[in-house]
């Protein structure tokens, strides 16, 4: 491949990297559920060759000059972000989901084999084999940082425990939405039936759901834990990869890589604040890692673009970073605009009259969006205008998650004073602390390049990125529609990822230039340390979903086995428009999540308060709680289709204690039995269907 102007040929590297991501995939899938069929298999044997062919024909297409030593490693991020965005668009469109992956499977052959031919900008220092390490080892991480989810259920006696963090239930409602043949916009709400689901970012949902509308056996919840997780920690491996590999080279991207998979985060041996926990969040909110994915990728892009001089590659960045709004808000909310101030300060050719204006024009054209967004209440509540910005008050919750000791004393000492000294103390310890060691290393490294007049226009990104981290803490406000503090929580995870991709993969790039070392010696060293750290995983790995613990209701959720068989019964048994209901008494949407079909009221009225108090649903949902309240008090067959036919609701869950004024006839013919549990079928053909599926 060195200097090669050829296209990138099925050589043993490629096909090495493709078999060896498929195995994981296929480990992952029967490790949560052995009954692997021959569709799953040729999906993951597929999927990596089809993600290569298509990113490294996108890559092509837009003369992107590849400096890793083998394409496999951006090819692969490139054409995994890109599948995913395809399939989320064409899925709206709508286009049955099978149709949409073998349209995109083609379109990435048909792509590479019509892509020009470009000659490397300049030979290759280290050799291919680098690219195959860097691989294994991400895969090895990634599988290791997953221990905790095969199985992530267990039973218990007459209870099915779920132990992973609970947003996987919502994860896995959502998917089951996606793998359907209808779109996910006329489905709408699945929470609340007949309602229009709010925009949000589902496209890395396309993976799981792809992978379960192939397989005769795994569930959505099957696949969230067997792929949707897993793959996340993987294209966090990528991504500072790529990032550091097409900066520096291989044996920078080997380091950055291990910065973000192998190495520990600050609360192992800093402040002991598992909220900032990298690879908790991470783990419990894998979306996170599908947008750091999408916008490390862009950057790349950008960056590229703006040290050739070249507006159809910087076009092609930004478009691709806007893009990844639909795979994680949170992390375009803070990579768009370190993009854009990055490229104000040094785009080539610009005067500096020219970069005010531009930034002048660029923010007016970003608050008129958000006023249009807020108008329109899509998205976050993201305006600092409208509501009162949340420093203090997110900033005084950090009090009460910071464990017993020296840090917990120093934070809450100086949060209510006034001066400008008692706030940088505590935006220090709550903000710029969690990043640990890696703060450590980047002021050497700033110092360090500062003095030596080598300071680059890259090594501008961590600051940049830490300012409008920190801007968007003290700026803006308490979200209004979903989690208050997301907007401050969530986008720590892109400041982290930067910060320690950047220190690791500079410091590399440092060392193998003041050691003159040849590119194949920093190679083996590199790959082999990286090896060795895989421990931290092995070890964190077995429980970093549990790493939160003063939310134990979060996690180990234990769910009744008669529930969850109705739930399965219906999944087997019904249509993807059927709507599902059970008396509603938790804000999860285990129902949802199992039998993968809407419900009309499917989370509690607390849910709705909490989360959309500001919005019609939250009085929405008091009418509906007081219709299901209702319904198994229908004293009559015709008042019971009364509501059935009103509320669109076919199949009714009954607890075992559940008392049901309906008619003899009907409580005598449930559909299904499970532990007590009865599952009724509120259509008129629930007497027949009954005599053919109810157990003997």
């Amino acid at each position: 491949m060195n200097g090669s102007p050829k296209k990138l040929a099925f050589d043993w590297t490629t096909g090495l990297c493709s078999l060896a991501c498929s195995a994981a995939f296929f480990y992952w899938a029967h490790a949560v559920n052995p009954r692997i069929g021959l569709s799953e298999a040729v999906f993951f044997l597929l999927m990596p060759m089809g993600c290569c062919c298509l990113g490294y024909a996108a890559l092509r297409w837009v003369r992107y000059p590849i400096r890793s030593a083998h394409p496999f490693p951006i090819a692969f991020l490139s054409g995994t972000v890109i599948a995913l965005l395809l399939l989320f668009v064409l899925h709206v469109l709508p286009i049955s989901l099978r149709v949409a992956d073998v349209i995109v499977l083609l379109l990435g052959f048909v792509a590479y084999a019509l892509a020009p031919k470009i000659e490397r900008v300049q030979p290759a220092q280290s050799p291919a084999w680098v690219a195959l390490c860097a691989v294994v080892l991400i895969l090895g991480a990634g599988t290791l940082w997953t221990q905790e989810l095969r199985p992530y259920s267990t039973q218990q006696g007459e209870r099915i425990v779920v132990e992973p963090w609970a947003d996987i239930f919502y994860h896995a409602q959502f998917v089951s939405q996606l793998h359907d043949d209808i779109s996910i916009a006329r489905l709408g709400n699945p929470d609340m039936s007949g309602k229009p689901i709010a925009f949000y970012h589902y496209a890395s949902y396309m993976l799981p759901a792809s992978i379960e509308v192939w397989s005769n056996h795994l569930t959505a919840m099957d696949c969230v834990a067997c792929s949707w997780i897993p793959f996340a920690f993987v294209l966090i491996g990528f991504g500072a990869f790529v990032l550091a590999s097409e900066w520096w080279g291989d044996v920078a991207g080997i380091a950055a890589m291990a910065a973000v998979l192998l190495l520990p985060d600050a609360p192992v041996y800093a402040i002991p604040l598992n909220w900032y926990s990298f690879y908790w969040l991470v783990a419990i909110s894998a979306g996170l890692a599908y947008g750091i994915a999408g916008a490390a990728l862009a950057l790349v892009l950008i960056t590229e673009a703006v040290q050739s001089d070249r507006i159809w590659l910087l076009a092609c960045g930004f478009v691709l970073l806007a893009s990844t709004v639909l795979l994680k808000a949170h992390v375009t909310i803070v990579a768009m605009p370190l993009a854009v101030a990055w490229v104000l300060m040094f785009k080539r050719g610009w005067t500096v009259r020219r970069r005010w204006i531009s930034a002048v024009i660029l923010g007016v054209c970003a608050l008129l969006a958000l006023l249009a967004l807020e108008r329109l209440q899509l998205g976050p509540s993201i305006l600092p205008i409208k509501h009162r910005p949340g420093a203090f008050y997110y900033l005084s919750g950090l009090t009460h998650r910071i464990a017993p000791g020296a840090w917990h004393n120093i934070f809450a000492s100086h949060l209510h004073g006034k001066s400008p000294l008692h706030l940088a103390i505590v935006l220090f310890v709550g903000v710029v602390a969690p990043l640990g060691g890696w703060l450590v290393l980047w002021f050497v490294l700033l110092l360090t390049n500062s003095r030596g007049r080598w300071f680059g226009r890259r090594d501008w990104i961590p600051v940049l990125a830490l300012l409008i981290y920190v801007g968007c803490l003290v700026f803006l406000p308490a979200n209004e529609r979903g989690t208050l503090d997301e907007l401050w929580h969530r986008p720590f995870v892109w400041l982290y990822f930067i910060v320690a991709a950047w220190c690791l993969g500079r410091l590399a790039d440092v060392i193998q230039k003041r050691t003159n070392a040849s590119a194949a010696r920093a190679s083996v060293i590199a790959v082999i340390l990286a090896a060795i750290l895989l421990v931290v995983p092995w070890m964190k790995g077995k429980s970093v979903q549990h790493a939160w613990t003063m939310d134990a209701g979060m996690f180990d959720i234990p769910l009744d086995k008669g529930f969850v068989d109705c739930a399965d019964f219906i999944r087997e048994h019904s249509p993807e428009t059927d709507i599902a209901q059970a008396q509603v008494s938790t804000i999860f949407p285990f129902l949802s999540a199992y039998s993968e079909r809407r419900s009309y009221l499917g989370l509690s009225t607390v849910y709705w308060q909490r989360f959309s108090h500001f919005s019609a649903l939250w009085n929405e949902s008091l009418r509906r709680n007081q219709i299901v309240e209702q319904l198994p008090k229908a004293a009559s067959e015709q008042e019971l289709q009364k509501i059935a036919k009103e509320t669109g609701i076919r199949w009714y869950i009954a607890r075992p204690d559940e008392v049901l004024a309906w008619s003899s006839q009907r409580l005598e013919n449930p559909i299904f039995t499970s532990h007590g549990y009865r599952l009724f079928d509120l259509a008129e053909k629930s007497k027949r269907m009954g005599e053919d599926h109810r157990p003997s």
